[in-house]
């Protein structure tokens, strides 16, 4: 018995097309760690501080409401970002001067002006934020998408920070490492890491997000070893 032919219909053709569509490329960190991660910058212009708040404490949360002093004229629904005091960072290996790590703690918006006083709301935290926190303008930051294959360049470095200067970095932790621009670094650019004591031990892996022109932020795709301050970074196999 002779078997008839499927017939295409609109439905199944569709179905066909759906499944031939290529996923999309997904970012290569999160919205908030992006953001969050901030860079390594030579000057921290500020636009104003955080100076207190109506309920006289000085650690706040999300949709706290907090005064701020700036510096220019603000209009409520104006907002910024709220960051740690910048650290000056040194370099671990030549002792240089590398720049000033930018924090990002959260974002705050201008609410209203009330007794001399100019009242603000915090819409989005990333780590605590304190009295003495500073601001700077609010620009709008998606994270990048970089297609695969990744670059692995022939382009050697140091680690020279981490965010929260924490000594001790693992897997999904972000570090800062002194090569940029002007060395080749391209965003998505993956390097093995490898710690330097009396031998030469791989660490783990990094992958590049962030590109400024002499210093990048990446982030720790593998790591078999604590990844620190002074960890040389090397071609990926």
């Amino acid at each position: 018995m002779i078997e008839p032919k499927a017939t295409k219909t609109p439905a199944t053709e569709a179905i066909q097309r759906v499944e031939a569509t290529p996923a999309p490329e997904k970012p290569l960190v999160s919205t908030n760690l992006y953001i969050a991660s901030g860079h390594i910058a030579d000057t921290v212009p500020t636009a104003g501080k955080i100076t207190g708040s109506p309920t006289m404490r000085t650690l706040f949360g999300n949709l706290d409401l907090i005064y701020v002093m700036t510096g220019g004229q603000v209009s409520p629904g104006d907002k910024f970002y709220i960051l740690k005091q910048p650290t000056l960072i040194i370099h671990p290996v030549t002792n240089a001067r590398v720049g000033y790590l930018v924090d990002v703690a959260g974002v705050a918006e201008i609410r209203k002006f009330e007794f001399g006083e100019t009242v603000a709301q915090i819409l989005t935290t990333y780590r605590d934020i304190m009295t003495g926190d500073v601001l700077v303008p609010y620009s709008e930051m998606a994270p990048p998408v970089v297609s695969k294959p990744y670059r692995k360049p022939d382009i050697k470095g140091y680690i020279v920070a981490a965010r929260s200067l924490t000594e001790n970095n693992g897997l999904f932790d972000v570090v800062y490492i002194d090569r940029g621009n002007k060395d080749g670094i391209e965003v998505g650019d993956v390097f093995r890491t490898v710690f330097i004591g009396k031998q030469k031990v791989p660490s783990g892996a990094i992958q590049v997000f962030t590109v400024g022109q002499t210093t990048s932020a990446a982030i720790v795709r593998e790591s078999t070893i604590s990844i620190i301050p002074g960890t040389m970074i090397m071609q990926a196999e």
